[in-house]
């Protein structure tokens, strides 16, 4: 009985506090676009000790920038990983025959029983874990490289604000 007291407690408080998180940053964002509007209204358009668009859009840049510079290199580590990885050597026809030939001969001994599956081969697993890594490395990459393009051009676009934001 204690632990799923404990449970619901812990379910109960991450709620709370995602809920109360998602809650204040709505009132946040409500109050500030009141706080735009009126200011709107009474014909004030920039305020005091704010700094320029330009230079909200160039930190928003070289953010995003970062930020595909990271994936980019994430990626390109978990693609060269896979690298020296080989698939498995398949098994050879002699063994397939050799290994068919045994459970015939026992399965006919104690009655029809249902062949056993091949045990694990931890070549395979390695195998596919490497390929389904090699995968995602390559999505990364270009998941990198879409996001730094996005930051090249907010950059672009800050330079394109600061030249006409002073005329």
């Amino acid at each position: 009985m204690w632990h799923i007291w404990v449970s619901s407690f812990g379910v109960m408080t991450a709620i709370l506090v995602i809920g109360g998180y998602v809650l204040l940053q709505w009132q946040r964002n409500r109050h500030s676009y009141q706080l735009m509007q009126a200011a709107v209204e009474r014909g004030i358009t920039e305020f005091p000790n704010a700094p320029p668009n330009w230079l909200i859009s160039l930190r928003q840049g070289v953010a995003i920038l970062a930020l595909g510079v990271g994936l980019l290199i994430v990626g390109g580590v978990a693609y060269a990983l896979t690298q020296g990885i080989q698939p498995p050597e398949p098994p050879s026809a002699q063994s397939i025959v050799a290994g068919s030939q045994m459970e015939a001969a026992e399965s006919q001994a104690p009655g029809h029983e249902r062949p056993k599956p091949p045990g694990p081969n931890p070549a395979m697993e390695r195998w596919h874990h490497a390929q389904n890594q090699e995968s995602v490395g390559l999505a990364t990459m270009g998941c990198g490289l879409i996001v730094i393009l996005l930051g090249v051009v907010r950059t672009v676009f800050a330079r394109i604000e600061r030249k006409y934001a002073s005329k």
